[in-house]
């Protein structure tokens, strides 16, 4: 049996029990773990409403609720512990898992919920009318809508925001991918090789280490906040640093699963670590010309060199962009929404030919999310494929051109 905890704004957490007399012990581990809630809405059984229940509330704070008789249903806990039934059944059916496991499975699915925000509604301006345009292709829909997320927080996203999140979370396939965050502890079994038993001999006679990583496991943490127990196998071979780090750390890298691959990685680390070191050292001059840094230290450098060179550069640089630019009398009022926003010029071009080239760019990491998508799509290669067809067969002219300066 379990205890399932819901508030108003879809947070779920459960705790497994052994019998229903232990529903205080599950309180208390909620409140350590979560915080104490404001009121408490519990069903009429006995162990919900029992004298040590409500010492405890009292203790905490919490107002607690009984409902009335055969009102259960009301209770909105109801509606997410069917919900975790259903996709805990379906999950052990699919997997064939065995049902003595149905208390890791339905904590999973507590954990999924918990990573799930919920659109609420669509946002409308102070006249009262929507925000946004509906547009059936998702990329393109730019309707304005409030999004709760399970710690309270409403945040209002555009739908074509909302769609690339979701994109960027699987792969083709349908597939996700978590990134890892950090390994958290270790543990190994009884088919782990120790000290004694660590060494094979060859034909020849020769010693060498066995190289396996058998039973050994790491216990991880996602990007997402969740944590699994990983096979050393496969951390091995999709994060060999993190795990040669930590188990250097840890003090466990003279072990039979490591000692024969964690000091030839960290030596590896450390010589790309100095590779990149030697690069960097340089990158003040290019094609042996001095780059500037700043606008200052561009013009101390004409200023030494006695030329012109970098100050014909932000000139051309600042002339091709000026396009984009309306300037303001100081009379004039700001348009309504207005976000300031900074820029700077960066320096990061020499030509073969020693001419000079300026960049200005946004400040972007300076200024707040925007409501709607502002990254351009890029065009696949089938696309293009079909549209040179269609042009073929149609006798279409095919036009070309280069994008000199992009405002995006």
């Amino acid at each position: 049996m379990c205890q399932v905890f819901v508030s108003d704004k879809d947070f779920v957490a459960v705790y497994p029990m052994q019998s229903r007399r232990v529903f205080k012990d599950a309180l208390h581990q909620f409140c350590k773990e979560i915080g104490a809630p404001v009121t408490l809405v519990v069903d009429p059984a006995s162990e919900n409403k029992s004298k040590d229940v409500r010492r405890f509330c009292h203790q905490v704070g919490t107002n607690l609720q009984i409902l009335e008789e055969h009102t259960q249903w009301a209770n909105r806990a109801e509606l997410y512990i069917g919900l975790l039934k259903e996709s805990v059944c379906k999950d052990l059916r699919a997997t064939n898992c065995p049902m003595l496991l149905w208390d890791y499975c339905i904590e999973r699915h507590a954990k999924i919920q918990m990573q799930s925000a919920k659109v609420s509604k669509r946002v409308r301006d102070a006249n009262g009318r929507l925000i946004g345009s509906h547009d059936d292709n998702p990329m393109l829909n730019t309707s304005l809508y409030e999004v709760e997320f399970p710690d309270g927080a409403v945040k209002q996203y555009a739908a074509n925001i909302i769609t690339e999140n979701m994109y960027a979370q699987v792969d083709a396939n349908g597939q996700t991918h978590t990134l890892l965050e950090s390994i958290i502890d270790f543990e190994k079994d009884g088919h782990a090789l120790t000290k004694d038993n660590m060494y094979i001999s060859t034909k020849a006679g020769v010693r060498r280490v066995r190289q396996t990583t058998i039973g050994w496991k790491l216990l991880v943490r996602w990007k997402d906040g969740s944590e699994q127990w990983v096979p050393l196998k496969l951390l091995k071979e999709s994060n060999p640093v993190d795990v040669a780090e930590f188990a250097a750390a840890r003090d466990i890298h003279h072990e039979p699963v490591f000692c024969w691959w964690v000091p030839w990685t960290l030596k590896k680390r450390d010589r790309g670590i100095a590779a990149v070191n030697s690069r960097v050292r340089r990158a003040t001059h290019k094609y042996g010309i001095e780059v500037p840094t700043s606008v200052t230290h561009a013009i101390w450098i004409d200023t030494k060199n006695g030329n012109t060179f970098w100050r014909d550069a932000i000139d051309k640089e600042m002339m091709n962009v000026a396009v984009a630019f309306h300037i303001l009398d100081d009379s004039n009022n700001l348009a309504p929404g207005y976000t300031k926003s900074s820029s700077h010029l960066i320096f990061g071009d020499a030509k073969m030919n020693f001419t000079r080239k300026a960049r200005w760019v946004k400040d972007r990491h300076l200024t707040p999310d925007p409501e709607g998508s502002t990254y351009a799509g890029v065009v696949s290669r089938e696309s293009i494929r079909i549209a040179l067809t269609y042009a073929a067969l149609n006798g279409i002219d095919v036009m070309a051109a280069d994008i000199q300066h992009a405002f995006l």
